[in-house]
């Protein structure tokens, strides 16, 4: 089995700190084993070689992460995007890239997607690797992981699922629910639903296969040169919502997306990073990236990060709203 690591997100809802130029899995503001931050990037780095497996893996993303993403890792496996156009598109280049004439790879190789900005046990890779054997014992076109929800979100898509028979470690989708509101997603918990976490396992002659039948390009170099004839779609509607088998592994261990400042915020084990001072502050963070002190007083539940790009104060339950794509916001709050 192959893993692909995908590393194409701008995070604009941890603007102002995550941009186009530094993005959210390249910060380097998560403890480390040693007490030395580290970057999401470099946490799942170390943990694929816990396991074993940073050898079959491959990290898929633009030309302007590859100087970042080789310096914090050292020397690996860089598929570079032409352009970002999301999921669909990275997934397609990164697997074209396996196959023969580039990694000698039949059609017949198992290949397991996953995103980076996720905080995970060890264990979560193991069970990535148990993909290849659902897809064998299934005989389903794709294998996903669908994580067991710890609260009504509207955060994530949800799974639907048959109703499960014997004694078989996998579960059949019938439907996908793309970010619902909290309410709907309580129902969807309460009818067995699990949070879709973006993995994603399959043959890569089933994908090659699905290139050729929309008349997308089918080899590594027509992809790269054509890159934009893929459409900037995700992986989920232009490939598994219009697959007719899949397949699902439940997983329950730890899995945290880090990708709002809310849930960032629960990882960072400082009130402060930069230059100034909380003072009787409580649950808030403040980052400052100016040359000039910032102080915070009297703040709770908040979130202050200052950088040359911006600033943002927040309440952190409203944080998770920010999409600030150099633009407005997602939603008024």
């Amino acid at each position: 089995m192959k893993l692909i690591l995908l590393s194409g997100g701008l995070g604009k809802r941890l603007w102002p700190l995550s941009t186009a130029d530094h993005p959210k899995q390249l910060l380097q503001i998560l403890e480390g084993p040693d007490g030395v931050a580290i970057s999401m990037l470099q946490r799942v780095w170390r943990q694929l070689g816990q396991v074993g497996v940073q050898s079959q893996t491959y990290i898929c993303a633009s030309k302007a992460q590859k100087e970042m993403i080789q310096h914090q890792l050292g020397d690996i496996t860089f598929v570079e995007e032409p352009e970002q156009r999301d999921t669909f598109p990275a997934i397609a280049l990164a697997s074209l890239y396996l196959l023969v004439d580039q990694e000698a790879c039949s059609r017949d190789e198992v290949v397991t997607v996953a995103p980076i900005d996720h905080l995970v046990d060890d264990g979560y890779f193991r069970e990535l690797a148990e993909l290849e054997r659902i897809l064998d014992a299934s005989g389903a076109e794709i294998a996903l992981m669908g994580v067991k929800p710890t609260e009504p979100s509207s955060k994530f898509g949800y799974i639907q699922l048959a109703d499960a028979q014997g004694d078989r470690p996998w579960l059949l989708a019938t439907s996908f629910v793309e970010k619902p509101e909290r309410e709907a997603a309580a129902q969807l918990i309460q009818s067995g639903a699990l949070w879709n976490c973006g993995v994603f396992s399959f043959r890569l002659g089933f994908l090659v296969n699905v290139l050729k039948q929309n008349g997308y390009p089918a080899s590594y170099e027509e992809a790269k040169r054509r890159f934009d004839r893929f459409p900037k779609r995700s992986f989920d509607y232009e490939v598994v919502e219009k697959a007719r088998s899949i397949v699902v592994q439940p997983y329950s261990g730890k899995w945290k997306d880090l990708g709002t400042w809310d849930a960032l915020a629960e990882q960072i084990n400082t009130d402060l990073i930069g230059t100034g001072k909380a003072v009787q502050c409580e649950n808030t963070h403040i980052i400052n990236e100016l040359g000039i002190p910032l102080i915070g007083m009297g703040l709770k539940n908040t979130i202050v990060v200052a950088t040359p790009d911006g600033i943002l104060v927040a309440d952190k339950s409203l944080s998770a709203n920010l999409n600030y794509a150099w633009g407005e916001p997602r939603k008024p709050y």
